[in-house]
């Protein structure tokens, strides 16, 4: 009531009125926080075309196959927007180009269903934004392509028939197309181990990787790997999917050097055991005699511990069979 400090120290109350008389301060409540709401973020646009057909008015047709025959990017944006398609075929409308950051672990190469188009030479003069998109050509350089798109060089083996796109496919109809020399655009992927073409390697642009094609000397390659030659599709020692959807023919593949390669150590086999009988006599104490026969007259497990002819006869002291 007065006088407090005088108070608490006459009577010692500091322990029992900590309050009155200053020995704490009291703490006011915590206020409760909402916590901050999460903002979700909306999933990523898929850059694909759809595959399967679907009905629009009366007729049913794959849509964005019909957009692509229009061949001029003008007479395509406009099948887009007469048949609202740019939704369901975003990559042949010029609604967004596909793009993937480049993968640290091996991916499986992915089944595209993205249609090879000829949309001009260069590329780049009927594309808009003047970059050409995936599954599209004819392009001459990586730059012609637009952002992590390579240009895929097929070169004079194009006539064989034998030199697709990696990640895209022909269309019906194609021959003309897939037998001539025009290069188009595609996205390399990794898959170290398996032959992979991720476009014209070289010393002052990208080197290869391991089994990743194409290069023209061992300085192409990335570390100690070697540029194996090769006519076709012939298979590299250390790589495996020669001939596979990602393998341009007769492309150069960089690859271990066989001769650093250390071959994997031959596991040794134990010798067989020879479970056989000693046929001759010995010397046990002072007497000589062929110790297997004597143990298998009668008594032999006693005969053959008493001896201890284990060794010496594993058939008939039964350690074989």
């Amino acid at each position: 009531k007065a006088l407090t400090a005088s108070r608490c120290k006459n009577r010692d109350l500091y322990a029992d009125c900590p309050v009155t008389c200053g020995r704490c301060i009291l703490t006011p409540a915590p206020v409760q926080t909402t916590p901050t709401p999460t903002v979700s973020t909306p999933a990523p646009t898929v850059c694909v075309d759809r595959e399967e057909s679907w009905k629009i008015g009366s007729r049913t047709r794959n849509w964005c196959a019909w957009a692509r025959k229009g061949v001029e990017p003008d007479i395509i944006a406009s099948k887009c927007t007469q048949k609202g398609i740019n939704s369901d075929c975003p990559v042949t409308c010029f609604e967004c180009i596909p793009s993937t950051p480049a993968p640290v672990a091996s991916t499986p190469a992915p089944t595209s269903s993205i249609e090879v188009q000829f949309v001009g030479n260069p590329c780049t003069s009927n594309s808009p934004g003047g970059e050409c998109a995936i599954c599209t050509g004819d392009c001459d350089k990586d730059s012609d392509c637009a952002g992590d798109l390579r240009c895929a060089q097929r070169g004079g083996n194009a006539s064989t028939g034998n030199v697709h796109v990696p990640g895209c496919v022909w269309g019906p109809d194609s021959d003309s197309l897939r037998l001539s020399d025009d290069d188009f655009c595609f996205m390399p992927i990794s898959q170290p181990g398996v032959i992979n073409y991720v476009g014209e390697c070289s010393s002052t642009s990208y080197l290869c990787g391991l089994c990743e094609s194409d290069c023209d000397s061992d300085s192409d390659c990335e570390g100690d790997l070697i540029c194996v030659r090769r006519d076709g599709f012939e298979a590299v020692e250390g790589c495996t999917g020669e001939g596979g959807p990602r393998d341009l023919y007769s492309d150069d593949v960089c690859a271990p050097d066989p001769a650093s390669i250390t071959p994997a150590p031959v596991a040794s086999t134990p010798a067989p055991v020879v479970c056989a009988d000693k046929r001759e006599a010995w010397t046990i104490g002072d007497i000589s005699r062929s110790w297997c026969t004597w143990a298998a007259k009668t008594s032999t497990a006693s005969r053959c511990k008493n001896r201890d002819l284990y060794a010496d006869c594993p058939v008939t002291c039964g350690r074989c069979s």
